[in-house]
C-alpha cells in the first residue's frame, strides 16, 4: 500500500512538471537582400519567439553594407540595424527583414563599349540608356572611336538625363556633313559627380562639370590627388547649345594633382572666327594613376611618353587581358594647337593602336608629339 502511495505521488509530480512547461512557439522569418550581396541565414527560416538569432550580411565586390530594415511584422527587434553582423528577435508573428548594400563610394558609375551601327547622316542622333538609376544627370564621356570609317570625326553628346543620353558621330568637315558614317566601336564612361572609390578602394576617381569656352578654363579638383602624381583626365562636351552644326572637341593641358586647364576647339575653318561665342557644358573625369593585376579586377591607368603623333602608335599594356579590355584615352598635353582628337585602329588583349587625328583641313600636316593618358579595364 505504501508503494502504491509513492507511485501515485510520483505520477502527480510528473504531471505537474509537464503541465507547467510552456509549449515552444515558432514563427517564420524571411531574410532578403540587395544584389550584389548575401545574408546568413537567407530565405525563410523557422525561429523561436523571444529567442536571439544571429544574422550576417556580406556585401559583394565594390559594395558596402548599409543597413537592415523590417519589411514585414511589427514585433521585430534588430539589435544593431547598421551593423552587418547582429541579432534579431521576433516577439510575435511572422516577419521579414532586408539587408541593404550600396556601392563603396556611395556614387554610381558604369562604362562599356557601344557597337554603333552605321550612321545614316551626320545629324542622326542615337540614344543610349543607362544600366543604373541616377539621382542627378551624371557625367558622360565618349571615345575612342574605332577607325572602321576613315572620315575624321569626334563624338558629340547632349540631353543627359537620369536614364540616358543622346549621342552622334560628328564628322568634322562641311564636305562630310550630310554623309553617312560607317559602323564603329565607341567606348563610354558614366560617373556621378563627386569622389569615387573603385576596385576595393584601390582606385580614386573624381568627376565633375564645367562651362567650357574657346578660352582655357581651370578645373579645380574637389579632393587633390597625391602630390607629384597628376591624374589622367578625360572630358566631353555634353551639351549642344549651338545648332549651327559646329563640331566641337575638348583639349586639356597643365594637369596637376590639384586641377587642369580645359578648352573647346571648333573645326579648323571656324577657329579664328571671333564672331562665334561658344559656351557648352563639359563633363570631366580624373583617374588616379594606378595599376592592378588581380584576377577579376585587372585595370591600369597610365600615360604614354610625349611621343604620340599622327602615326599609329603601339601602346603596350602592363596587364595581359583574357579578352580585349575597355580602353579610353585622351591627349593630356597641348603641344600641337591644331584641332585634333584621338582615334584607335585596333584594341587587342595586349596592345592598343592609337593615333592623333586632325581635321580634314590640317590632317596632312605634322602634329607635335603629345602624351596620351589612358584607362584600361578588364571586361567580364
Amino acid at each position: 500500500m505504501k508503494e502504491k502511495i509513492i507511485c501515485m505521488c510520483c505520477l502527480i509530480c510528473l504531471f505537474s512538471f509537464f503541465s507547467c512547461v510552456e509549449p515552444i512557439i515558432t514563427c517564420k522569418l524571411t531574410i532578403e537582400s540587395d544584389s550584389p550581396g548575401t545574408t546568413t541565414p537567407s530565405g525563410t527560416v523557422e525561429v523561436e519567439i523571444d529567442r536571439e538569432i544571429s544574422i550576417t550580411a556580406t556585401p559583394g565586390q565594390g559594395y558596402v553594407f548599409q543597413e537592415w530594415s523590417v519589411t514585414q511584422g511589427s514585433g521585430v527587434t534588430i539589435a544593431d540595424p547598421v551593423s552587418g553582423t547582429t541579432t534579431v528577435i521576433l516577439k510575435s508573428g511572422d516577419a521579414a527583414i532586408y539587408a541593404h548594400f550600396s556601392e563603396l563610394s556611395g556614387l554610381k558609375h558604369e562604362y562599356g563599349i557601344i557597337n554603333n551601327p552605321a550612321q545614316a547622316y551626320t545629324d542622326e542622333w542615337m540614344e543610349k540608356s543607362f544600366s543604373k538609376e541616377y539621382k542627378t544627370p551624371p557625367v558622360v564621356v565618349m571615345g575612342l572611336i574605332s577607325r572602321n570609317d576613315s572620315s575624321p570625326a569626334v563624338m558629340r553628346v547632349k540631353d543627359v538625363t537620369l536614364t540616358g543620353f543622346s549621342y552622334k558621330i560628328d564628322e568634322w568637315d562641311d564636305h562630310y556633313s550630310l554623309a553617312a558614317h560607317g559602323a564603329e566601336n565607341i567606348s563610354y564612361m558614366v560617373f556621378e559627380e563627386g569622389v569615387h572609390s573603385l576596385f576595393n578602394d584601390t582606385l580614386t576617381v573624381l568627376a565633375g562639370k564645367i562651362t567650357g569656352t574657346r578660352d582655357w578654363e581651370t578645373i579645380v579638383f574637389p579632393t587633390p590627388f597625391q602630390e607629384g602624381t597628376p591624374p589622367v583626365v578625360v572630358s566631353q562636351c555634353i551639351s549642344f547649345n549651338h545648332v549651327d552644326n559646329y563640331s566641337v572637341a575638348t583639349r586639356q593641358q597643365n594637369i596637376s594633382n590639384e586641377g587642369a586647364d580645359l578648352k573647346l576647339q571648333l573645326r579648323y575653318d571656324h577657329v579664328n572666327d571671333e564672331k562665334i561665342t561658344l559656351e557648352e557644358e563639359v563633363g570631366w573625369i580624373a583617374f588616379e594613376m594606378e595599376y592592378s593585376s588581380i584576377p577579376g579586377m585587372r585595370f591600369e591607368v597610365s600615360r604614354t611618353p610625349v611621343e604620340v603623333d599622327l602615326s599609329v602608335y603601339t601602346l603596350n599594356y602592363h596587364n595581359l587581358y583574357i579578352n580585349p579590355p575597355f580602353f579610353m584615352g585622351m591627349m593630356q598635353t597641348y603641344n600641337g594647337n591644331e584641332v585634333a582628337t584621338l582615334r584607335s585602329s585596333n584594341v587587342t588583349i595586349t596592345n592598343a593602336f592609337i593615333f592623333i587625328e586632325e581635321t580634314p583641313a590640317t590632317q596632312d600636316t605634322a602634329h607635335s608629339d603629345e602624351s596620351i593618358g589612358y584607362i584600361c579595364i578588364e571586361l567580364d
